[in-house]
């Protein structure tokens, strides 16, 4: 199974270091693509996706639990992800649903900065 995780630019997700807020701005001149996993595990399930791409993202085509965008401006009203910690090689995020509830999920940390 091949996994497609390639970031072909500076484009980053971002971590804002006071409020953990975790944010991707899509810039059409970037190209990226990169999955959130049910597990710190590239072979676990993939949950989200974050793409420039638009065949990869138009109506969530491979059915992920929780979406694919292009960035997190386009989350449900209500929605949001913030950053809980590291593990490893990857970040562990948790995905905030307009009800509350939470879903955490794992993305790995090459794709992540932390900003002010």
């Amino acid at each position: 199974v091949l996994v497609t995780m390639s970031l072909f630019s500076q484009t980053r997700a971002v971590v804002n270091s006071s409020t953990k807020i975790f944010t991707v701005k899509a810039n059409l001149a970037d190209q990226y693509s990169f999955y959130g996993f049910a597990e710190p595990d590239i072979k676990s399930q993939k949950l989200i996706l974050f793409s420039v791409f638009p065949n990869e993202v138009k109506d969530n085509p491979q059915h992920l639990s929780l979406g694919s965008y292009h960035e997190t401006i386009g989350l449900k009203t209500g929605e949001y992800i913030e950053y809980e910690s590291e593990t490893g090689r990857f970040i562990k995020l948790r995905f905030i649903h307009a009800d509350k509830t939470v879903t955490p999920f794992y993305i790995l940390r090459g794709f992540v900065k932390f900003a002010a």
